[in-house]
C-alpha cells in the first residue's frame, strides 16, 4: 500500500510470487518412500554384480543392464539420502537428474541393441568379437553417459534446480517449466524404446519363420524380384545360405534377452507413469497417490526378480557357482583331511580343539580369492554349526559322551543303549558290587545341544505305592527299545530290592506322558534266566498289535510278547541235524520285512533263520488253545523250524539289521565290527570290515539318517576320546 500526499490517493500494489504454486510432499510421504528407494538400492548393486562377474551373464547385454543397473542405484542412494536432510540449493540435484536420465539411456540402448542383433546379427550369422563388442559398448557408453549431461547443462543454463520432481508438485509454470529437461526427455526415451520393441517384435517373428517353408519361400521371392538374371540354382543357394547362417542357441538367447528387456520396459514405463501422476498430484498431504511413489521406489526390486530371480537367470547362476567351487571344495576338503588325520595321531583334547577350528582357519588363510555374497550364505549354517560346536566344546563333551560324574557314576559298565530322538537309554551295571540306578536317560552323541544325564524318572505316582509293591520300579534294567507308537520296552532282570526278591518283569512306559508306566508283566519261571536283548517286529502284526522277541543270555528259546494280548510264549526250535551236536544258545535276534528272522549262537557264531509268519499273526490265546493251555498258568510253547545259515568269522554280538539291509556285528576277540549282506554267502571275502580299533566293544547302534555307532562298555581312552563310550563308523 502507497499514499500519495500530493493527490492525497491510496494505491495498492500486488506482488505475484513466482513461486506460489510450488507445494511440497509432506515429510512422512517423503521418508516412506526415500526408505523403500534405499530397499531397491542393493538390490540394483546386488544385479550389477552378478552381471559383470558371471561370464555366461557378461555379454554386452548383460553389461549394459549393469550400468543401468548402478546409475539408476546412485540415483536412488542421493534421492533418499537427501530426503533425510534439510533441502538446499546445490548441484546433488543435478547429480541426481544426471544418473536418472542415464539409467533411461541405457535401457533405450538395450532395446536398441536386440533391435541389432535380430535385424543385422542373427540373419547373417555374424560372430561378434571382443573387439566388436567392447567398441560397441564404447559407443553405448558415451551416448548413454553424454546425452545426460547435455541435459544437465541446460539445466544449469536455464537457472533451473536439477532435482527431479519428486520432492515437490507444481500446478503453476514455472515449476513445471523447470522439469522441462527431466520429464519431457524421459517420456520421449520410453515412446521410442517402445517403438523399437515393436520394431524387433517384427524382426523376431520373421527369425522364427526362417525353418518353415513358407519363410524360404518369401526371401526366394524377394531374391526374385530384385534380380531376375538369378538362375534358380543361385536362389536355392542364397537361400540355403541363409538358412545354415543361423544358429537355434543364439536365436533363443536373443528371445529371453527380449522378453526380460521388455518386461524391464514394461516396468519402467509403469513406474514412470505413476511418476508423472504423482508430480501432477498438488495436494502435501497423505494420499492414495502415495502407492505410486512407492511403485515407482521399488523399481530395483522388481529388476532384481527379473533378472536374478527367475528360473532362467537363476540356473545360470547355480551352474557357475557350483562349477566354480567344486573343484575348490575338493581341494579344502582334501587339506582339511590331511591336517586331521596328522592331528588323530597324536590324539590330545587340545588337537580336538584345533580340529574344531580347521574350516575356519583354512576359510580365512588357504583362500584368499574374492568369495562372493552367493557362496558366503550357502555357507552360512555349516559356520554357525562350527562357531557352536568351539564354544560349547567342553559343555558338550562332558555331556554327550556319557560322562556321568555328575551322577556320581565312575565306576560302571553299558550294557544295552536304545535311541528316542534325541535321547539316549543306557543300561549299565556296577563293576565294584556297588548299588547304582541301572537305567540313565542322556543324550545321542549326535546332538548339537545335549542335556545333562540322569537317572531315569519313572512314573511319579510309583513313589507312593504301598511297601508290598516295591518291586514296581526298575531293579536291574538290562535291554531296552523303543516301539512304533514311543512307548520304552524296559527289561529287568529283578533281584534284591530294598530288602525284597523282585521277579523279572517287562515294564512299558510312555515317553510321549512323562514316562508314564503303562503296562509291567512279571515272569516268574524266568527268575533263573538273564534277559539278553530285546527285538520288535518291524511289521504291524494281526489286529494291530506290537510283537517282541527277548532272548537270554543262556537259552536255546525265545519269548514271543504281545501287547495287545498281554501274554506271551515261548518259541521252541527243532531241528534234527542242528541239534545233533548240542543246542545252540540263541541270545541274539534280529527280523527283516520278508517274514525272516535270524538268530546268532553267542557261543560258537553260527547263524540261523526261521520264518515269522506264525509268529507274527497267529495270536496267543489261539496258540494256546491249540496246545490246550487256555487255563493254565504256565505258558504255551510254540515250535518252529530251524535252519542252518552258516558261521559268522568268530564268536559275534550285537548282530543288527541296517535299515539300508546290510547286517552288522562285532567280533569281541578281535575289537572289530564286521559288515555283511544277507544276500551273499557268510565267507570272508563277502565280509567287509567297518571299524577295527580295539575297545570293549558291546553294542551297535543305527544314529540319525543311517549313520552306525559302536558302544563301548568302558571309557574309551584312543583318539583322545577320553570319557567316551562311543565312536562312528559310518556316516550316513
Amino acid at each position: 500500500m502507497t499514499y500519495d500526499n500530493d493527490e492525497f490517493v491510496l494505491s495498492a500494489i500486488s506482488c505475484h510470487d513466482v513461486y506460489g504454486g510450488v507445494v511440497h510432499v509432506s515429510q512422512i510421504q517423503g521418508t516412506v518412500c526415500a526408505v523403500f528407494m534405499m530397499i531397491s538400492v542393493p538390490c540394483l548393486v546386488a544385479v550389477a554384480l552378478i552381471y559383470f562377474s558371471i561370464p555366461n551373464l557378461n555379454d554386452l547385454h548383460g553389461k549394459a543392464l549393469g550400468l543401468h543397473c548402478v546409475c539408476l542405484a546412485i540415483g536412488y542412494l542421493l534421492l533418499a539420502l537427501i530426503q533425510f536432510t534439510a533441502y538446499r540449493e546445490g548441484i546433488t540435484g543435478f547429480f541426481i537428474q544426471y544418473f536418472l536420465l542415464a539409467a533411461f539411456f541405457w535401457l533405450l540402448l538395450m532395446v536398441m541393441d536386440i533391435s541389432v542383433q535380430v535385424w543385422h546379427y542373427l540373419p547373417k550369422g555374424m560372430e561378434m568379437t571382443n573387439y566388436k563388442e567392447n567398441c560397441r559398448l564404447f559407443s553405448y557408453t558415451i551416448v548413454a553417459q553424454g546425452m545426460p549431461l547435455i541435459f544437465v547443462l541446460l539445466t544449469v543454463r536455464e537457472g533451473f534446480s536439477g532435482l527431479p520432481s519428486y520432492y515437490f508438485r507444481a500446478n503453476e509454470g514455472g515449476e513445471m517449466a523447470s522439469q522441462k529437461y527431466f520429464i519431457p526427455v524421459v517420456t520421449v526415451i520410453l515412446i521410442f524404446a517402445i517403438a523399437i520393441s515393436i520394431f524387433t517384435e517384427c524382426g523376431y517373428s520373421k527369425l522364427s519363420d526362417l525353418s518353415t517353408l513358407s519363410f524360404m519361400r518369401k526371401f526366394s521371392q524377394r531374391f526374385s524380384r530384385q534380380t531376375s538374371r538369378v538362375s534358380n540354382n543361385t536362389i536355392t543357394r542364397q537361400i540355403s545360405e541363409v538358412v545354415k547362417n543361423l544358429d537355434p542357441e543364439k536365436i533363443e538367447k536373443v528371445a529371453t534377452m527380449k522378453k526380460s528387456t521388455n518386461i524391464l520396459l514394461a516396468i519402467m514405463c509403469i513406474t514412470w507413469i505413476c511418476e508423472i501422476i504423482s508430480f501432477y498430484f498438488t495436494s502435501s498431504r497423505i494420499s492414495p497417490i502415495m502407492f505410486l511413489d512407492i511403485i515407482n521406489a521399488l523399481q530395483g526390486a522388481f529388476i532384481f526378480m527379473l533378472f536374478v530371480c527367475l528360473p532362467g537367470p537363476m540356473n545360470i547362476i547355480r551352474k557357475y557357482f557350483k562349477d566354480k567351487y567344486e573343484i575348490v571344495d575338493e581341494t579344502r576338503q582334501k587339506e582339511l583331511n590331511e591336517i586331521r588325520s596328522a592331528l588323530l595321531q597324536n590324539g590330545t583334547m587340545q588337537n580336538l580343539l584345533i580340529e574344531s577350528l580347521l574350516p575356519i582357519v583354512l576359510e580365512i588363510f588357504s583362500f584368499k580369492s574374492y568369495l562372493s555374497t552367493y557362496k558366503k550364505i550357502s555357507q552360512s549354517i555349516s559356520r554357525t554349526k562350527i562357531i557352536i560346536r568351539m564354544k560349547f566344546n567342553i559343555f558338550i563333551q562332558n555331556i554327550r559322551s556319557w560322562d556321568l560324574r555328575s551322577l556320581n557314576l565312575t565306576s560302571f559298565s553299558i550294557i544295552h543303549v536304545s535311541i528316542y530322538c534325541n535321547r539316549a537309554f543306557l543300561s549299565i551295571e556296577s563293576t565294584n558290587n556297588r548299588k547304582i540306578p541301572t537305567l540313565i536317560e542322556a543324550s545321542w552323541p549326535e546332538n548339537m545341544l545335549s542335556i545333562r544325564p540322569k537317572v531315569f524318572s519313572e512314573d511319579p505316582t510309583i513313589r507312593y505305592l504301598r511297601p508290598g509293591l516295591i518291586c514296581d520300579h526298575i531293579v536291574n534294567a538290562r535291554a531296552t527299545d523303543i516301539d512304533r507308537k514311543g512307548n520304552l520296552w524296559i527289561l529287568d532282570d529283578g533281584g534284591k530290592y530294598h530288602g525284597r526278591e523282585c521277579l523279572p518283569k517287562l515294564s512299558i512306559h510312555c515317553l510321549l506322558l512323562l514316562n508314564e508306566r503303562i503296562h509291567v508283566h512279571e515272569f516268574p519261571e524266568f527268575r533263573s534266566l538273564r534277559f539278553a536283548s530285546l527285538v520288535f517286529d518291524p511289521v504291524v502284526a494281526d489286529e494291530l498289535d506290537t510283537r517282541a522277541f527277548f532272548t537270554f543270555d543262556d537259552s536255546s528259546f525265545i519269548v514271543l510278547y504281545s501287547l495287545r494280548e498281554k501274554k506271551y510264549a515261548k518259541v521252541k526250535f527243532e531241528s534234527n541235524e542242528i541239534f545233533r551236536s548240542g543246542r545252540p544258545i540263541l541270545s541274539e535276534v534280529i527280523i527283516n520285512y520278508n517274514d525272516l528272522m535270524y538268530l546268532l549262537d553267542a557261543n560258537t557264531g553260527n547263524l540261523y533263520s526261521t520264518s515269522t509268519t506264525s509268529l507274527r499273526y497267529t495270536p496267543i490265546r489261539l496258540m494256546e488253545r491249540q496246545a490246550g493251555h487256555q487255563y493254565s498258568h504256565s505258558s504255551v510253547s510254540i515250535r518252529v523250524r530251524l535252519n542252518y545259515v552258516g558261521s559268522l568269522l568268530g564268536r559275534a554280538k550285537s548282530i543288527v539289521l541296517h535299515p539300508r539291509g546290510r547286517v552288522f556285528y562285532i567280533l569281541p576277540r578281535d575289537g572289530a565290527v564286521m559288515e555283511w549282506h544277507p544276500r551273499l554267502p557268510l565267507s570272508a571275502e563277502y565280509h567287509e570290515v567297518a571299524y577295527l580299533g580295539g575297545g570293549n566293544l558291546t553294542q551297535i547302534v543305527f544314529g540319525w539318517k543311517g549313520s552306525v555307532w559302536a558302544v563301548s562298555s568302558h571309557y574309551l581312552y584312543d583318539q583322545g576320546k577320553k570319557y567316551s563310550h562311543t565312536i562312528r563308523i559310518r556316516y550316513a
